[in-house]
């Protein structure tokens, strides 16, 4: 176990400067394991030292934050002798993209959220649809986009079937929908 006079002034500094809660705990918690790699083999001991050194920082730190932190520094671990150098990603922690599973997820979906899953699949770039709305120009609002997810379309007991319902019908010309066959309420 390394003793704490015998860490580099840069490793004493960083435990002793824990942020607050909401300022970054977690992105600390990485760091100083990032760094105490080189210090204790034993990462009981390292996470004992992490623990106090955040123990004032506002809120609860779980053990199995500083241990997944301690885990997940270890690949880039800093060495002694090391120069500082900007950080880099050596690899994600989220799983390749399941087109499939994707379209399943989208398909039993009845957000609006799925418009930017298609939108993305279909490689269209949301900054520059964004501009092009923009160039556009501002349009009225029609009367049926006030549905139950916008305040009016609440006040008024709006639902999904009668926005899609009153959509089809102000269409010009008439475009066939998926929702054509939705009863009258």
């Amino acid at each position: 176990m390394a003793q704490l006079s015998q860490l580099p002034r840069f490793v004493l500094d960083l435990l002793a400067s824990c942020p607050a809660a909401g300022s970054g705990v977690h992105n600390h918690l990485f760091r100083l394991a990032r760094v105490l790699h080189a210090f204790y083999p034993d990462k009981g001991e390292m996470a004992a030292l992490i623990a106090a050194s955040v123990a004032g920082c506002g809120r609860d730190v779980p053990a199995g934050e500083i241990e997944k932190a301690i885990a997940n520094s270890e690949a880039c671990a800093w060495q002694r002798g090391q120069k500082a150098q900007p950080s880099r990603v050596v690899s994600s922690a989220w799983p390749e993209a399941n087109a499939e599973q994707i379209e399943a997820v989208v398909a039993a979906s009845d957000d609006h959220l799925q418009n930017f899953v298609y939108d993305a699949l279909a490689g269209i770039d949301a900054d520059k649809l964004a501009a092009e709305l923009l160039k556009a120009g501002k349009e009225q609002v029609p009367d049926y986009a006030f549905d139950c997810h916008t305040l009016k379309g609440k006040r008024k007991g709006k639902t999904k079937a009668d926005f899609f319902r009153e959509e089809q019908r102000a269409l010009k010309p008439f475009q066939p929908g998926l929702f054509d066959e939705l009863p009258e309420s």
